[in-house]
C-alpha cells in the first residue's frame, strides 16, 4: 500500500510539472503574439507598408522552427502563415525584426511560393527535388535581400549572421530569382549554404496539385497586396520608389486568361463525353446479365462507362512575316496557360504562314518550341485542314487576320469551334463569320 502511495504521489508530481510547462509554454505563445502584434502596429504607425500586410496574414508560434520566421502555405486552412520560432524571436531586437518581415513579404508580393511549386511540378526524384528546392531557397533570398538593402551581418538571438546575398554567391545585380537560380544550377554541387533568415521548408506542395496550389497562393497574395493598399492609399507616397514600382507591376492586368474562355465554350462538350471504364456496369446490358449452368457470365454487364474529362486543343499559330516575334510569343503563352490549368489537357501545336510548317504535342512546359518556322506570306488554310483532320474540341487561332478570306470556305471545311485570337492592330473582317474572335491588347 505505500508502494502504491508513493507511486500515485510520484505521478502527481509529474502531472503537475507537464501541466506547469504545458502553462508556461501557453503563456509564452501568448507573449510572442502579443509582441508580434504591438511591433505591427507600431509598423503600421510608421507608415511601414509591411505592417499593413503582416496584420492580415495569421501567425503561428513553431518549436524548433528551422529559421527565426518564415512565411508558408498551409494547405489544410488554405491560408498564409507567418511562422515563429520562440527562442530565436524572443532574442531578437525590434528592428531587426522588421526588417525580416519585410524580408518575408518581398516573397510574398514576388509570388516566390508559387514559381517554386511550378518548378517542382512533374519532378519525382527526392534528392534531385531538396537540390532544387535549396537553389530556389538561396536564389529567391538573394534577389529579397537585395531589393531589401540587406547586405551585411545582422544580429539574431544576440549572434551576428551574414545572410544570403549576391555578394556571397557572386551573382549578377538586379537579376530575376529564376537567373540566380539556373546559373547557381551550373555550379552543381559545389553550392555551400549561407544562413538563412527565413524558412522555406513548406513551400513545395504536399498535395501533388501544384498548379491549383501555386494560383490559390497567387489569389490569396493580390487579396492582402490589394487590401492592404486599400488602408495605406492616403499614405501612398510615403512608399519607397522601388517597392511602389514592384507593387504596381505586381497589381498589373494577368493575361488573357485563355484557358477560362476555352472553357465556357465547351464545357457542354466535356460533360457529355465518355470513354469505357472497366470497373463500371454497362446500365444499358445490366439487365441481360445471367449465369449458365457452369457459372459463366452469358453476357457481361462490364464494360461501363465514364466522363471523359481529356481536352483535345489544336493551338494554331500565324508564324508569317507580319506576325512580329512579340505576336508570336503570345501564341506561346496561350500554349503555356492551358497547359497549366489542366492536367487532361492534349494539346497540338500547327505553325503556318502559307503551308503547314510544324506540327508537335506539348504535355509540359519544356515540350514548347521557341525557334518558330515560317515567316513568308500568309494563307492559314493548310493549317485549319489538318486541324479538322485532328478533329479536337476547339481551335486556338493565332493571327493578325491578313489572310485569305476564310469566310467564303465551306463551313464544312473547317474545324467545328475555332476561337480566332487577333493581335494589336490585326483585323477580324476575313474571319469574323468562321468563328469566336477576341483581340488581345498589348501591354
Amino acid at each position: 500500500m505505500e508502494e502504491i502511495k508513493e507511486n500515485n504521489e510520484t505521478n502527481e508530481e509529474l502531472q503537475i510539472e507537464v501541466e506547469g510547462e504545458e502553462l508556461e509554454n501557453f503563456t509564452n505563445e501568448l507573449g510572442i503574439h502579443e509582441r508580434l502584434k504591438k511591433l505591427i502596429a507600431s509598423m503600421i504607425l510608421k507608415d511601414n507598408y509591411w505592417g499593413y500586410v503582416f496584420s492580415r496574414i495569421r501567425r503561428r508560434v513553431i518549436e524548433n522552427y528551422p529559421a527565426i520566421m518564415g512565411v508558408q502555405w498551409n494547405g489544410k486552412s488554405s491560408n498564409l502563415e507567418l511562422c515563429i520560432e520562440p527562442k530565436l524571436f524572443n532574442t531578437t531586437e525590434d528592428h531587426v525584426l522588421e526588417k525580416i518581415i519585410e524580408h518575408e513579404g518581398l516573397h510574398l508580393i514576388n509570388n516566390h511560393i508559387s514559381r517554386l511549386m511550378r518548378l517542382l511540378d512533374g519532378e519525382t526524384d527526392i534528392l534531385r527535388k531538396q537540390f532544387k528546392m535549396k537553389l530556389w531557397n538561396i536564389a529567391t533570398d538573394c534577389c529579397v535581400n537585395e531589393l531589401a538593402n540587406i547586405s551585411g551581418k545582422i544580429k539574431i538571438s544576440g549572434k551576428d549572421v551574414e545572410p544570403c546575398t549576391i555578394t556571397n554567391y557572386k551573382l549578377e545585380k538586379n537579376k530575376t530569382a529564376e537567373y540566380h537560380y539556373y546559373e547557381l544550377m551550373k555550379r552543381k554541387w559545389t553550392i555551400v549554404q549561407v544562413f538563412s533568415l527565413d524558412g522555406h521548408d513548406n513551400w513545395d506542395c504536399k498535395d501533388g496539385d501544384s498548379n491549383g496550389a501555386a494560383r490559390k497562393i497567387e489569389e490569396e497574395v493580390r487579396g492582402i497586396v490589394i487590401d492592404s493598399l486599400k488602408h495605406f492609399c492616403n499614405k501612398r507616397g510615403t512608399l519607397p520608389g522601388s517597392l511602389s514600382e514592384m507593387l504596381d507591376e505586381f497589381l498589373k492586368p494577368t493575361e488573357l486568361p485563355y484557358y477560362q474562355l476555352i472553357r465556357k465554350l465547351v464545357i457542354g462538350n466535356r460533360m457529355t463525353k465518355y470513354k469505357k471504364c472497366s470497373t463500371r456496369i454497362n446500365k444499358k446490358r445490366s439487365f441481360l446479365f445471367s449465369i449458365s449452368d457452369d457459372f459463366i457470365p452469358e453476357i457481361s454487364p462490364f464494360p461501363g462507362r465514364k466522363t471523359d474529362f481529356t481536352f483535345k486543343i489544336v493551338v494554331l499559330i500565324d508564324t508569317s512575316g507580319s506576325m512580329d516575334s512579340e505576336d508570336v510569343v503570345e501564341g506561346l503563352r496561350g500554349i503555356k496557360n492551358l497547359i497549366e490549368n489542366d492536367k487532361n489537357v492534349e494539346l497540338i501545336v500547327l505553325e503556318v504562314d502559307t503551308k503547314l510548317q510544324k506540327e508537335y504535342k506539348v504535355k509540359k512546359l519544356n515540350d514548347i518550341q521557341f525557334e518558330v518556322k515560317g515567316r513568308g506570306g500568309t494563307i492559314l488554310f493548310p493549317g485549319l485542314e489538318r486541324a479538322k483532320e485532328i478533329n479536337p474540341d476547339i481551335v486556338l487561332a493565332f493571327t493578325d487576320g491578313g489572310c485569305e478570306n476564310i469566310n467564303q470556305i465551306s463551313r464544312g471545311l473547317l474545324p467545328k469551334k475555332i476561337i480566332w485570337c487577333i493581335v494589336q492592330d490585326g483585323c477580324s473582317d476575313y474571319i469574323d463569320q468562321t468563328g469566336f474572335v477576341i483581340n488581345i491588347p498589348r501591354n
